[in-house]
């Protein structure tokens, strides 16, 4: 099983007792694959990006989103882009 696969499985291993996840749960295991995603598509551009430090420091989470979205690869820009509308360039 694959990295992202078993991301996927652990985010539904405690499922309410209705058998599905709450808004919340699913909102922060979507914005945690999409931080993933923009990390995996900025390494493979030779970028790498030091979650603990984007936490930590606005400036440099919005540093990496503007590389992001000034790249010329289409899929990181839009990953970028939906970092921006979640919000999640603040750190």
């Amino acid at each position: 099983m694959g990295s992202s696969s078993a991301i996927l499985v652990s985010s539904y291993r405690s499922l309410p007792a209705g058998g599905a996840p709450d808004a919340a749960a699913l909102s922060a295991r979507d914005d945690m694959l999409l931080l993933v995603d923009f990390k995996w598509l900025m390494s493979g551009l030779g970028f790498w990006v030091d979650m603990g430090r984007w936490r930590a420091d606005p400036a440099y989470a919005n540093d990496c989103i503007a590389r992001g979205c000034n790249s010329r690869h289409q899929p990181l820009q839009h990953c970028a882009r939906q970092l921006q509308a979640r919000g999640l360039a603040h750190g």
